[in-house]
Formats: C-alpha cells, structure tokens, sequence
C-alpha cells in the first residue's frame, strides 16, 4: 500500500463514548487515523462544510436521520467521498439499501478488537481508492486544459496507437474535424513514402515508453503534403502501466523551406565569391584577409591560396583618394565599415604600388553580423575601373564642349555623367548631379515615367525616342528624350548586357505648341469648310433651279429669283471667307481700352438713334484689338438684329472678366449649348457665322465665354480669364 500520510476520519455515531473507543482504536492501530467524532447526522454535516477529511464511517441506527438517509445527504454534495457503514443493528435489506445508495463499506459491529483491525483496513483501502481517483480525475482535468488551451496541436492516442482526442489547433493543422480522424490509425495523416519510417518511430515510443522527438511529413485532409515537428510521450503511473500516450506537433513547413532557401542562398553565395568578375574579399575584425577569390589577384595582387598573413593597410598598397591625396587609415574602406556597422557603397580610389604602377578600384563592402548582431567579418567586391574612369573623363571632356543636353546614367538610373546644356536647360546649374536619380531631382510622378523609359532601354537593349513631360522651374516641359544604351566591351561575360544609359534631351514645348495650335487652327477651317460647302447648296441650287425655269419660259421673273440666290451665295462667301481669313489666330496683344472699342464696335453696326449703348465701367485689358472690336462688332450685331431698333446694350466688368448683356427677347435655355455651333441662328435667313467667329476670337486669347439670361431677360454674354490692366 502506498504512503498515505495523515488519513482524516470523521466517525458519526450517536453513542458518544463508542465514538471515543472507535478514534481510540483506529489511531493504536494505525498511527496515520485523525479521527473526529460527530453525535448526529446533522452535526456531521456541519463538521463536512467545515473541514475536508478522507473517509466517513456512521452508525445506522441514529436519531433524527439514520445513517441511510445521512449517506444519501451526503452523497448530493460528495458524490465520490468514501463512506463505511459501521452499525450494530445489521440486516440483508439494510445491506442492500446502504448498496444501493452508493455505500463504500458496510461493516457490522463486533466483539473484540479485531474489529477494528478490519474497520482499520477497510478505510486505508477506500481512501487509496479515492485519493488515486481524484487525482486521475485532477490528471484528466489538467490534461483536458492542456488539450483546449495549448497553441500547439495536440492528439491522444489509444493502446493501439489510434487517435482518440484532437484539439482544435491539431483540426487546424490537418484540415480535418476531429470525427473525421478519431478512431483512425496514425497511417491516415501520414504519406505512404514515410509509412515505413513513422512505424519506427511508434515502434520505439511505445519500446522506450518515454519521450521521442521526430520531424516527417504529414497529409492534410485535402491531401497536401506539409512538414511537421513531433513531441511524443508515453505516460505511465508509478507501476510502470501506460496511462496515456499524446503527441505535440506543429506545421513547420514555411521555416524547412525557409532554411532550404537560406541553405541555397548561401551554396548560390559560394558560387558567386568563386566566379563573380569582381574581386571578393573577407576580413576578419583584426583586418586580416581570410579570403579571396581568383580575381583578388589580378586586381589586388593577392594569392587566394595564400592570404592570411596579409592586412588591409598592408604597406605595398599606397592608397589614395581620386584627387591624389594619401587616405588616412580612419577612412580607408575597411575601417569604416567596421567602425560604423553600415554597407560601404561605389567608393573609389586609387591604388598605387611601388613600381609605380596604378589602378583606380570601386570598392563595395558590407559588415557581417554574428547572432548576437555584433560585426563579426567584412565583405568587399572590388572592381578595376580604370579603363572606365578614363573613358568617362574623355567623354565629360567632349560633353562639356556640346551644347546640346547630354547625359548618361547606369543602370540604376544614377547620373554618371551631364553636361553643362543639360545643367542650363534643367536649372541645375548649382546641383551636384552625379550619383542623383532622377526621383531625387524631380517630381515622383514624372521621375517614375522617366525610369519606365529608362529600364526599356536598359532591359531590351534597344535604343528609345520618346517625348516626356518635365517639371522646370515650376513650368511643365515637353522633351524629346534619345537614349541609347551603352555596353561594356571588356564584360565577357555577357557582352550583350547594357551596363549604361546614353541620351540626348531637346526642349519641344514651344514646337508642340505650334502644332497644337496648328492643328487646331486646321480642324477650325475644317469645320468652316464644310459650313461653306453646306450653305452654299442651297442658294447655288436654287439660282440653277429658277435659271433653268426661265430659259424655259422666258418669264422675268424665274431670272430675278436666280439673280437674289446668286447675291444670298455671294454675301455668304464674304462673310465665310472674313472668318476663315481670321480664323483663331490674333495678333501680338496689347492694353484695350473696353470704353474705346465698344463705342468703335457700336458706331460700326448700329444704324438707328433708337438703340443705345451702355459701357458701365471703367476697363483696360490685354487683347487684341481689332480682334476684339470683331468680337464686341457680331455681339452686338447679334442684339440689334434680334432686340429690334431700341434694343439697348450695357458692356462691363465681372470678377475675372466681361460681360455684354441686352434686353431683347433672348435666346431659350435648351437652345443656349448650340449658339456657338457654325449654322445657329434663331432666323430662317441668319446663317449663324457671327456667333461662331466669336467662339474662336475667345478660344485664341485663351478665354472662355458663356451665354445666360440677362436681368431684362435678354441676352448675357460673360467672357471669363481675361487679364485686366491696371491704370
């Protein structure tokens, strides 16, 4: 029997000094018994709320409730507390009563003192029972929190080795619901290629009856393959017997592929220090070469079979700074890497030896961290450019004697080089532009279309001529950007790949200017054309019409009606060619005085004393004069042909511009989007040239123009962004 440490007893019978004997006993039998002693059923209730003990052992036969009816109190609040019914009074219905009531003993009084060796036995017996009870039903709880709350995915298996419990982090990880593997053997999660090594692992676990930890593939439901880490335990009680047998796992796909990837990184990382075309070297912290590649050699000297007892300030290496000064050791490249912790990026200098002999290097370096992230060793690709550095300072040499914009960048779209018209034509004049990108020298928009163009070049190695909208100086400028890409004839390795950008910039914004105006001058004579085309059928087949009639008839008057459509043909091919000869194009402008033209405009087409005109402020604008004056001239054409003879017409000032406005009948809302259309007129005989001659004298000083209803109802003419001049 196990070690039970203290037994606490609580011994309810109404005889107070059996009771006494009973504690007495138990204890000189077993020296482990605390026994208390309670006279009723009642006071032994208040003893169980108050104090836990181990086993009850009651009398039968007791005042107010017997020990039947005690038990069955009992048993509501203790279901599972051991209880021996220790009566005088003994009978086989009393027996089976106690039975059925869920009694752990039933022990008739005795005798003697033998008695109590039973009695003694029978409480050691039942709360050993009990105490392992609990503390399975404590284990399962413990193991039921761990199973619900563990972050991990967790299985119970049977004897068998068949899944019994799953968590909801293993549901997650498998893609099945825990009905779907329950009672399933291990070989449904597991691949059929691994079959053999997992029943090893099984096999041992269940061998070792201890711990076992395994990685190997797994199948979700869905049947994708997936990696995971495996914690097994076999858990036995203190006989040695399994008592249960769970698994911890979890999906460790990502992080196995994540150090196959860094494994292949670093293999790819070996391959290109062994080929790369530039000279790789490794420093440890005390500046000694531990490494070099084959072209250390070539370029540094450096036998990379023979390094270590070479630094990096070695004495054979007189190193310089481009400008010819001797580089202090602080700024030497290895120092400031290591001082500082950061990459070192297209530093170059200059390498002398003592032959005489020198070299112009690019040097690249980056400082290697332990997992601690302190700087452990240093990196550096050093690369020979001599040959390019010469080849550059010829070509900036002819740059800077060409007017013209010229420029050239690498592949990552720094400038290598600009002259001074490319300096001139960006305002950079003051602005160190070698090593800048265009994204740090201009808007991120128009940076971002110009590297497009740019990576073209470089990616398809064929040349580009493309015209780009440029920021400068706050105006927006369009170029015809040549570029051309640049190779690398020393490169062997893959001669075909651009290591440069050449390009020309010319400023076309005043070009593309005069063609957009062009253009749109061509699609307004376009328009006027096919108005010509159009209104003079009508006259022309009249005049034929009514000619034919009077050849036929010999009537006079079929010949006057010709003679009037040939005269209607002729005033519409005047006043159509006056508007084709001005068109949209107006001459260089200059300060109108609004008073001024407007009376010269009215004294123009006014022909009766009735109509009145009516100038309200005080103006100057910028605006082409005679132009103008055409303009104020078909407005008020306009307003005397429809107001009538006393139509009168008031000229002013807006916020931004004029307006011209009478108080005749007006022109309708739904018609009001189509006056300026060639063609509209509100008369049968009005052709409708005026008001579209005025559409384009606005659109060629840049203004815009709208029609509203006046006050009077009448007509108003607003013209908008004119540039008014001050006295």
């Amino acid at each position: 029997m196990s070690d039970l440490g203290e037994i606490p007893v609580l011994h309810v019978d109404d005889e107070e000094d059996f009771g006494e004997l009973t504690a007495d006993m138990l204890k000189r039998k077993d020296g482990r018994f605390s026994v208390e002693t309670a006279t009723s059923a009642s006071d032994g209730l208040d003893r169980l709320a108050s104090t836990d003990y181990d086993c009850i052992v009651s009398d039968y036969d007791m005042p107010g409730q017997n020990g039947i009816e005690f038990l069955n109190t009992v048993r509501k609040e203790y279901p599972d507390l051991p209880f021996i019914l220790y009566t005088g009074k003994g009978s086989e219905e009393i027996a089976s009563e106690a039975i059925s009531v869920g009694v752990t003993g039933y022990l008739q009084k005795q005798s003697g003192t033998s008695q109590y060796d039973v009695l003694a036995n029978r409480i050691k017996n039942a709360v050993e029972k009990y105490r392992a009870q609990t503390k399975l039903a404590d284990s399962e709880k413990r193991l039921s929190l761990f199973f619900d709350q563990s972050p991990l995915g967790v299985i119970k298996w049977d004897d068998n080795f068949n899944i019994s419990r799953v968590n909801n982090a293993a549901e997650s990880i498998l893609g099945y619901d825990a009905e779907d593997l329950t009672g399933h053997s291990w070989e449904r999660i597991v691949p059929k290629s691994d079959l053999e090594d997992v029943d090893e692992v099984v096999s041992s676990l269940l061998r070792d009856q201890g711990g076992y930890y395994s990685i190997n593939e797994n199948v979700r439901e869905n049947g994708e393959h997936i990696i995971c880490e495996w914690h097994n335990r076999v858990v036995t009680d203190d006989a040695g017997e399994v008592v249960a047998i769970f698994s911890q796992f979890q999906d460790i796909t990502e992080r196995k592929e994540e150090e196959r990837r860094s494994e292949r990184r670093r293999h790819r990382l070996e391959q290109v220090f062994k080929t790369a075309p530039a000279c790789i070297v490794q420093l440890n912290l005390s500046g000694e070469f531990v490494f070099a590649n084959e072209r250390a050699e070539e370029v540094l000297g450096l036998d990379p079979d023979n390094v270590t007892d070479r630094k990096y300030n070695d004495p054979e290496w007189n190193i310089r700074d481009l400008d010819g000064s001797r580089m202090p050791d602080n700024e030497l490249p290895f120092r400031r890497v290591v001082d500082t912790g950061e990459p070192l990026y297209d530093v170059r200098h200059t390498i002398e030896w003592p032959d005489g002999s020198k070299k112009i290097v690019l040097v690249n370096g980056a400082p290697v961290f332990d997992d601690d992230g302190n700087v452990k060793k240093v990196v550096f690709a050093i690369t020979d450019v001599t040959e390019q550095v010469v080849h550059e300072r010829r070509l900036e040499a002819i740059l800077e004697n060409t007017t013209t914009p010229l420029f050239m960048k690498n592949r990552d779209g720094e400038y290598l080089l600009v002259n001074h018209g490319w300096r001139e034509l960006f305002g950079l004049k003051d602005t160190e532009v070698r090593g800048q990108t265009d994204a740090d020298l201009f808007p991120t928009e128009m940076a971002a279309e110009v590297r497009r163009n740019d990576q073209k070049v470089i990616e398809t190695g064929d040349p580009v001529l493309k015209e780009e909208r440029i920021v400068v100086g706050g105006e927006e400028r369009i170029f015809l950007s040549s570029k051309t890409p640049v190779y690398d004839i020393g490169n062997k390795t893959d001669p075909d790949d651009p290591v440069a950008m050449f390009g020309v910039a010319n400023d076309i914004t005043e070009q593309k200017e005069r063609e957009r105006r062009l253009q749109r001058q061509n699609e307004r004579f376009d328009e006027l054309a096919s108005a010509i085309s159009h209104d003079l059928q009508t006259p022309l087949a009249t005049a034929r019409g009514q000619a034919e009639l009077a050849i036929e008839t010999g009537h006079t008057e079929q010949m006057k009606r010709a003679l009037d459509a040939i005269k209607r043909a002729d005033e519409l091919r005047e006043n159509l060619a006056e508007v084709l000869r001005t068109g949209e194009v107006i001459d260089e402008t200059e300060p109108v005085d609004i008073e001024s033209v407007a009376e010269d405009a009215w004294n123009t087409v006014s022909a009766t004393d009735d109509a009145s005109l009516h100038v309200c402020d005080d103006l100057t604008v910028d605006a082409d004069h005679n132009a103008l004056q055409r303009l104020l001239e078909n407005l008020f054409s306009n307003s005397l042909e429809h107001g009538g003879d006393a139509v009168t017409v008031r000229v002013g000032g807006t916020d931004d511009g004029l307006f011209i406005e009478d108080d005749g009948p007006g022109i309708p809302e739904n018609e009001r989007d189509q006056v300026f259309s060639l063609g509209y007129s509100t008369k049968s005989s009005g052709d409708g040239i005026g008001l579209a001659s005025i559409s384009q004298i606005v659109m060629s000083h840049r203004w815009n123009i709208e029609l509203m209803e006046s006050p009077e109802g009448g007509v108003r003419f607003e013209v908008g962004v004119v540039n008014f001049i001050a006295e």
